[in-house]
């Protein structure tokens, strides 16, 4: 089910990326692939800020709030960039489950082992 949801998801933002702006981003290449990521990556980084702007985050004020359809709203402005970056990579979705699952493993077992965030790069030592 969660395939089919992931599936219908992908191939509407793709439609919408191929019929409203000419971009098959699973095509990109070079430069214009470069700059396509850059553009997405910070779209997806403002919508992010927007999102921010609908709860009540800031510790040193006094009110709480969630507007939980404009929080909802500005989240989906956020998958449809984050779609768009996922499209550069694959279109298969049991491609982007596979890639998660061993990401999910390699957190849980960085968890497990009290994970520092030192040596997380074995070339640079970052």
């Amino acid at each position: 089910m969660q395939a089919d949801i992931m599936r219908q998801v992908m191939a509407q933002q793709l439609e919408m990326q191929i019929n409203s702006f000419g971009i098959d981003p699973r095509f990109l290449v070079g430069e214009s692939r470069d700059h396509y990521v850059q553009a997405m990556a910070l779209a997806l980084m403002v919508e992010m800020g927007e999102v921010m702007q609908e709860i009540s985050w800031k510790p040193w004020a006094t009110g709480q709030w969630f507007h939980r359809e404009a929080y909802l709203e500005e989240l989906i402005d956020v998958l449809h960039f984050w779609m768009n970056l996922v499209l550069v990579a694959t279109d298969k979705p049991e491609e982007l489950l596979a890639a998660y699952q061993r990401k999910a493993e390699v957190n849980v077992n960085r968890q497990a082992d009290g994970y520092t965030g030192e040596g997380k790069c074995e070339t640079c030592g970052r």
